[in-house]
């Protein structure tokens, strides 16, 4: 086997180093909304110039990831059970029943 000499060594910490350095768009817009087409424009467009500073310039501006709507379990707030009872009728009661001819009046 050939032995590994230190100048091969030392230009694959400097490949590595390159690489790294080419993808810090791709590292800053991890996370953010458009994280995956801010790679596609570094991995394609970033050996210009203009590709790799615009996808810079996008992960700096980009919002972060929307946060999901569902709540856990965990996240809700305590409630009171008396009020959470179904009246389907209730609205109607309070403020009377509305037909298509009135549109939306108050009928009391």
């Amino acid at each position: 086997m050939a032995e590994v000499g230190m100048a091969e060594v030392l230009m694959l910490l400097l490949l590595a180093f390159l690489v790294g350095l080419y993808f810090i768009p791709t590292l800053v817009g991890k996370g953010k909304r458009n994280a995956s087409g801010i790679f596609l424009l570094n991995l394609f467009l970033g050996w210009t110039f203009l590709g790799w500073v615009g996808a810079l310039i996008w992960a700096v501006c980009d919002k972060d990831a929307v946060k999901p709507t569902k709540t856990t379990p965990d996240d809700r707030k305590p409630y009171d059970s008396r009020r959470l009872t179904w009246k389907p009728y209730e609205h109607w009661r309070q403020h009377g029943r509305r037909s298509r001819r009135q549109g939306f009046k108050r009928t009391r």
